[in-house]
């Protein structure tokens, strides 16, 4: 299987030049040679192309372009992920499961338990490793990860026709709203203690459905994880079905 590299621009270039970043992994951590082949990526649509090294330094890479590699399968849905970012570690994590599992966009919300307010410099280190965490899981869409913004703000603009609300005491999964491939849905997490009744009572005023998730109290990144995983494969359950 060739190694896969992110390259913003492949559009019909009989040569494509891998700067930056990529480059420098490609030729110094990879240390891959001239004549190999790598799979590159766009992280704008679903395709992806094989392409031959031509040359290598530490700064530019060219390859040629061969061969488009048939598209994976596409994203269930269109899922926003709002969620009260946790601290350190238990962040990379959330953000490179997230890939993994096929969310679509993360939109960091402020809500008011929340205990992180993520600078640009922090977006720009996951943005990243959004990269990274798409390269290893096969994955040519890149995640989106969104400006922070205010719950009150967030939960009045979004406009997903199925909007979810992670809180203890919600509804079972076999009565959450029902939606089917390619729909598009929010689902909100909340910071440790979770959102508070106020913050859930303005959700439920816009019409969010409040859901429950697990009979246990679960930590951000996993409730995170185990509700987009719900949601995801429930879009793919019925359209298998």
């Amino acid at each position: 299987m060739a190694e896969r590299f992110f390259c913003p621009d492949l559009r019909a270039h009989a040569l494509i030049v891998l700067t930056g970043d990529e480059a420098h992994h490609l030729a110094r951590v990879r240390r891959l040679e001239v004549g190999q082949r790598i799979e590159l990526f766009d992280g704008t649509s679903d395709h992806a192309i094989l392409a031959t090294i031509q040359e290598i330094s530490p700064k530019r890479v060219v390859a040629r372009a061969e061969t488009e590699v048939q598209p994976r399968e596409r994203l269930a849905v269109d899922l926003t992920l709002g969620v009260a970012f946790p601290k350190g570690e238990r962040l990379d994590w959330l953000i490179e499961k997230a890939v993994e599992v096929g969310v679509s966009t993360i939109q960091p919300i402020l809500a008011a338990r929340s205990v992180v307010d993520p600078r640009p410099a922090k977006l720009d280190r996951l943005r990243r490793h959004v990269i990274e965490a798409s390269k290893q899981c096969g994955r040519n869409r890149l995640m989106r990860i969104e400006e922070p913004v205010r719950w009150e703000t967030w939960v009045d603009k979004s406009d997903q026709p199925t909007r979810l609300l992670a809180h203890p005491g919600g509804t079972q999964l076999p009565q959450w709203p029902s939606w089917q491939m390619a729909s598009r849905v929010a689902l909100a997490i909340g910071p440790e203690g979770g959102f508070t009744e106020a913050e859930v009572e303005v959700a439920q005023l816009q019409n969010w459905t409040r859901v429950d998730l697990a009979p246990t109290i679960l930590r951000i990144e996993t409730a995170a994880l185990v509700g987009s995983a719900m949601i995801i494969n429930r879009a793919r359950g019925e359209t298998l079905s």
